[in-house]
């Protein structure tokens, strides 16, 4: 049975100042919870994967939490995520929340992510 796995998700900064990643969360939690975020530089394409931690090499890979994003860069965050429950169960829409020039703000993501028992 599936314990842990990892969820990727595109995210592009078309302008703006450099933003600093403060917080990935979901924003509820039932059977499933994060247990870390990395980024990767994605040039060309996406990141999908099944297996946490992210196997393998992966060209700019850095924890999530504390990294600068500069605006024209198109990154990978990939989402640690561990079963808590034999049931399965669902995160609610992942928020990063993050700090730019000073400031801080939340933006969703609009991915959620659900674990059957079958998994």
């Amino acid at each position: 049975m599936l314990r842990q796995f990892g969820v990727g998700i595109d995210l592009e900064r078309a302008s703006g100042a450099p933003i600093t990643i403060d917080a990935v969360e979901p924003s509820k939690s039932d059977g499933l919870r994060i247990i870390g975020a990395i980024l990767v530089d994605r040039p060309g394409g996406g990141v999908a994967t099944s297996e946490w931690p992210l196997p393998g090499k992966w060209p700019g890979k850095r924890e999530a939490v504390g990294a600068t994003v500069p605006s024209g860069k198109a990154v990978g965050l990939v989402v640690g995520v561990r079963r808590t429950s034999e049931r399965g169960g669902s995160l609610g829409t992942i928020s990063i929340r993050y700090t730019e020039g000073g400031r801080e703000y939340v933006t969703d993501t609009y991915s959620t992510i659900t674990m059957s028992t079958h998994c």
